[in-house]
């Protein structure tokens, strides 16, 4: 009797490529859960983010009696690069609805809740570098650089009200800013004269430096150009915008005020009629009609808002995962809108 002999049998291809099959299934179901996760968390971290900038806010409006002016997306005060007047200038507020769908800032945040701008622009803080060639001048204990001087009535450091017209600037434009009413307006040769007055903030504590950016521009879209500390050289010189988890800019509206007075809202408009605010789904029952949109496939253009927008005094606005904005519909085609996250104050 022989005795039997077992054979070692192997995968035969079919096997080997359902292995595969499975794994590379598998593998794919592993990113898409992965991808999701991270996105679950850049939400909520961007969800916290805008919940610290609106307490910030409402701390603003209690200290100064308005909520910050809109600073615009260009400059009047030099071109692009970081220097003076770009995108820090006030935004002469819309005197329509049309006019509110451009009405809003990527650097007031920055600006007015942390304070980063020099002396000259926010009346506190430093100039140069190094600030100054003694020690000993009375400007030194201005440090640290962020926190800022009262803005003053006109909410934009008397550039609109009291400007400074030496350098031949218009009112409203950052080079104008004469924070303090300063008679010697403080240089780097006038550091030692103090401006006085109460330090504000910073208003808004920022742990992690991606959620800080600087706006070093615009691409041929228009579209802002952000770095990141450790990227671009002089990063302290540019204006800041607060950004969203996926680095891009988190954008401030408010209701529009009358003339030069921030405090003085324009009760004939509302954010109700700004479209990229408006959800992408409204729930049954809190839907109200508000300025049509730019829609082609609705007759008339969508109007649909929300009463909490119409009774908002202020709002955020992060583009989301994909980084853009329908500024003209509410729930366009591609679904631009849909993943918009909007933080509504009052």
């Amino acid at each position: 009797m022989h005795p039997s002999v077992r054979r070692r049998r192997g995968f035969s291809v079919v096997e080997l490529l359902v292995a595969m099959a499975i794994i590379v299934t598998l593998i794919a179901l592993l990113v898409v859960a992965v991808e999701r996760a991270m996105r679950g968390g850049q939400e909520a971290q961007t969800q916290f983010l805008m919940g610290s900038v609106e307490q910030g806010l409402v701390q603003f409006r209690s200290d100064h009696g308005y909520l910050p002016p809109v600073l615009g997306r260009g400059g009047t005060g030099s071109a692009a690069g970081g220097t003076i007047g770009f995108a820090r200038d006030v935004l002469a507020p819309p005197s329509n609805a049309a006019g509110q769908q451009g009405w809003s800032s990527l650097t007031t945040i920055a600006d007015y809740l942390l304070g980063y701008g020099d002396r000259s622009a926010d009346g506190y803080g430093v100039i140069g570098s190094p600030p100054y060639a003694n020690p000993n001048a009375v400007g030194v204990e201005e440090f640290p650089l962020l926190g800022l001087r009262s803005p003053g009535p006109d909410g934009g450091w008397g550039s609109v009200l009291n400007p400074r017209t030496t350098q031949g600037v218009s009112a409203g434009v950052y080079a104008a800013r004469n924070p303090g009413d300063a008679k010697v307006f403080p240089t780097v040769a006038g550091n030692a004269i103090t401006i006085p007055g109460r330090v504000y903030g910073p208003y808004l504590e920022i742990k992690d430096t991606r959620a800080l950016g600087a706006l070093v521009g615009s691409d041929a879209n228009g579209n802002p150009t952000i770095a990141f500390a450790g990227e671009i050289d002089n990063f302290d010189a540019y204006p800041k915008v607060v950004c969203d988890y996926w680095g891009a800019p988190i954008l401030y509206y408010r209701r529009p005020y009358l003339g030069s007075d921030p405090a003085k809202q324009n009760l004939n408009l509302n954010l109700g009629d700004v479209v990229a605010l408006r959800p992408w789904e409204v729930p049954p029952g809190q839907d109200v009609d508000g300025l049509a949109d730019a829609s082609l496939d609705i007759s008339g253009g969508d109007r649909t808002t929300t009463r909490e927008l119409i009774a908002a005094e202020f709002a955020l606005l992060s583009s989301g995962p994909d980084r853009a904005v329908n500024l003209g519909v509410r729930r366009d085609r591609d679904g631009i809108n849909e993943d918009n996250i909007v933080k509504v104050g009052r």
